[in-house]
């Protein structure tokens, strides 16, 4: 899969505390357990959690009698978790793995793995980084993530809203996407200044895009929604080195307007013109 960076909003970033890793730590067990309702976690299911920190939500995933294989950068934490849960350590119902889930190769790691979930308490400042991975990873069939309201809103934006971009495109070519609920700051410590959604992504039997279509995909998203309030026909037109007059006939094959901004291409609309294109 070929899913390239997208744009992070702003905000994305300014949420970083003084902790190295800015963690913003669940604990509030409520909302722990709406989580893992969301994940409907059978007994005998892997759950790849990443972020455990000081171990709320591992402790209700365990509960179900599922497995999890928790992956935790920071050192002093993953001595903590493995004190807490030594016992689930010892009858290999739990796997602390001390490493950044960034690097990590999750395709070579989680081979033993054909179908997981993943749920994650996911920190602000790299949630595009952390969905991107994710995305590209196959091995899984539903993620219940805990991220900013914000950020959940453009996940399941729609055409012609303010929130609807290349992450809201990106996250439903692959998945579908379900806002659960939602999370004041008083559940973390420290608190944040935002509040926090519970999101539910059900990886779809197949992407809407052909894997040999996604390169070109995503550089349509990139030019379309780089200035997304201006005509997407100029647009393409200054980016591709295209004449407009060319464009304009293959507007018209796909069904579009010639004066339509990339904020109103639905989903359909952006695989329909890549084929196109």
């Amino acid at each position: 899969m070929l899913f390239p960076d997208f744009p992070c909003h702003p905000l994305l970033f300014c949420e970083i505390v003084d902790r190295k890793w800015g963690q913003h730590f669940l604990i509030d067990k409520n909302i722990a357990r709406k989580i893992i309702r969301a994940a409907n976690l059978e007994p005998g299911d892997t759950v790849l959690e990443i972020g455990p920190g000081r171990g709320v939500l591992t402790e209700e995933i365990l509960s179900h009698q599922a497995k999890v294989i928790a992956v935790e950068i920071d050192n002093q934490l993953v001595q903590k978790l493995k004190q807490k849960f030594k016992n689930y350590i010892e009858e290999n119902k739990l796997k602390v793995i001390a490493c950044d889930f960034l690097k990590l190769d999750l395709a070579k790691f989680f081979a033993p793995y054909p179908v997981l979930k993943i749920v994650a308490n996911i920190p602000y400042y790299i949630t595009g980084r952390i969905l991107r991975k994710i995305y590209n990873f196959k091995n899984w069939k539903r993620a219940v993530l805990l991220l900013q309201k914000e950020v959940a809103q453009r996940l399941k934006a729609t055409p012609g809203t303010k929130e609807y971009g290349i992450l809201s495109v990106a996250t439903q070519v692959y998945t579908r996407v379900e806002i659960v609920g939602f999370a004041s700051p008083k559940v973390f410590r420290p608190q944040p200044k935002v509040t926090s959604a519970i999101v539910r992504l059900e990886r779809l039997p197949e992407p809407l895009i052909k894997p040999e279509e996604e390169k070109g995909f995503f550089h349509l998203l990139h030019i379309a929604f780089g200035q997304r309030r201006k005509i997407l026909i100029n647009n393409l037109s200054r980016s591709l080195n295209c004449s407009k007059v060319k464009l304009e006939k293959i507007f018209a094959s796909s069904g579009l307007g010639a004066n339509i901004r990339a904020e109103n291409l639905s989903i359909a609309d952006f695989v329909k013109l890549n084929r196109f294109l």
